[in-house]
């Protein structure tokens, strides 16, 4: 990808969720902006539906310029392994900096839910150390401030989905006429687990959030399978315990 294209005037990140697609539906094709898409690339599972997401993202906002910069980054299998995510984001916003930095660009555009980034806790316990909370305002606003200080410069981490819930941003996709789109982005957690028949665990807080935001914003069963889902929202069976 020709990183240095001069028509790029804003970056974001791309994880192949319903999130980050709404947030290119909006850049693209609803404020018609030249745009980045920058993702990681973790495992060979998610690779390719990330890849063709962004294509589809590309073809139609034609003929305005759409690049997708997609990075590998992996750990050793030594280092054990991490299900919190609690990295990710800013793994991402790192990439992100990097390619908006190369660009002469100022800030980079994390599009994600406000529930998702408040990540209030369920329960008391759930505080603290577990409560993982990567695109909190108090976060994101720490990116800023390290970005800043390692660029010389004055650098913008936003998040201009803070105020929307996810019905609201699955209404983004709907309303641009890319409802298409949604069954072919990722929202579960538990990415590890995932089938070609069962991308979605159905168990997970972000597969219920996700679930009930698209029965509410009206999507039918093409734009947000129920076979999907491992387990039904409403009428699937949980096993006792933390399911």
């Amino acid at each position: 990808t020709n990183v240095g294209a001069p028509a790029i005037d804003q970056v974001l990140l791309f994880s192949g969720g319903a999130d980050s697609l709404a947030g290119a539906v909006q850049t693209a094709l609803v404020e018609k902006r030249n745009v980045a898409l920058i993702s990681h690339r973790s495992s060979p599972k998610r690779t390719k539906k990330v890849d063709e997401l962004a294509a589809e993202i590309i073809k139609r906002a034609s003929p305005r310029t759409v690049q997708h910069v997609a990075v590998w980054a992996t750990k050793s299998e030594k280092v054990g392994r991490e299900f919190t995510q609690r990295s990710r984001s800013f793994l991402y916003s790192a990439f992100a900096t990097t390619v908006a930095s190369m660009l002469g660009l100022d800030r980079v555009h994390f599009y994600e839910n406000g529930v998702t980034s408040m990540n209030m806790p369920i329960a008391e316990q759930v505080v603290g150390g577990r409560a993982t909370r990567t695109t909190h305002p108090q976060t994101i606003a720490g990116f800023s401030r390290l970005f800043s200080l390692i660029l010389d410069k004055t650098f913008r981490v936003e998040t201009p989905f803070l105020w929307k819930t996810k019905t609201e941003i699955m209404r983004v996709s709907k309303d641009a006429g890319c409802s298409d789109l949604l069954a072919h982005t990722v929202s579960c957690s538990r990415t590890v687990a995932a089938t070609k028949l069962h991308t979605h665990c159905g168990r997970c807080s972000q597969c219920i959030d996700r679930r009930f935001a698209a029965l509410a914003a009206g999507l039918d069963d093409k734009e947000d399978p129920p076979e999907m889902y491992k387990v039904d929202l409403l009428a699937g069976e949980r096993a006792p315990g933390e399911d």
